[in-house]
């Protein structure tokens, strides 16, 4: 428990002159009570406005990251019905975490556009070769890989064995990943040249 404490000291949540406080299991408890039940409504607010967004219809967006991830993921992996949209792989832990990441195709960063079409669903080793500029899903909804990976290298295997393959997604057509984002991501893709 003080590591977590620690670590929200480190990332400016709390002042450090609380620490003794909130070492106490009642302290970090009404902390918590305090900080997450505002952060929750925020969030809450905000997938609400997601859902009712279409398309690119701006939405307030939270300056707390926590506030925002939240949202935008439950709407992506819903969006995909927990199915990784490369392996079309599903699993769903009870109570749990959805083995499922929530990738923007655009990313956040460039567009602050968290609207669930321009998100996808993948594993955490597809969702960083997405960013890394290795793999795209296009407007064809057709995986593209990056020509620098080197296909006869067995560790790429997942990543090139998905080339031409149908991005899997099944799910609401209305949530379908916007065409715009899909070709912006497959020019993205890394080049020899590069």
């Amino acid at each position: 428990m003080l590591l977590a404490i620690l670590e929200l000291a480190e990332r400016g949540v709390l002042e450090r002159n609380e620490i003794p406080y909130l070492e106490t299991l009642e302290g970090f408890a009404a902390y918590f009570d305090l900080v997450k039940g505002p952060r929750r409504r925020v969030t809450n607010e905000y997938e609400s406005a997601l859902r009712q967004a279409e398309g690119q219809a701006p939405v307030a967006i939270p300056a707390d990251a926590a506030a925002r991830d939240p949202a935008f993921r439950r709407l992506v992996l819903e969006a995909y019905d927990y199915r990784r949209a490369a392996s079309g792989w599903r699993v769903v832990v009870p109570g749990g975490p959805a083995l499922a990441k929530a990738a923007h195709l655009i990313p956040f960063a460039e567009t602050h556009d968290d609207h669930p079409r321009n998100g996808i669903a993948l594993a955490p080793t597809f969702h960083r070769a997405l960013d890394a500029r290795l793999i795209a899903s296009g407007p064809d909804m057709r995986w593209y890989v990056s020509e620098v990976l080197d296909r006869r290298i067995p560790d790429n295997g997942p990543l090139v064995q998905i080339a031409g393959e149908h991005v899997i997604f099944h799910g609401n057509q209305r949530l379908r990943p916007r065409e715009d984002a899909l070709r912006w991501r497959v020019e993205q893709l890394r080049t020899r040249s590069e």
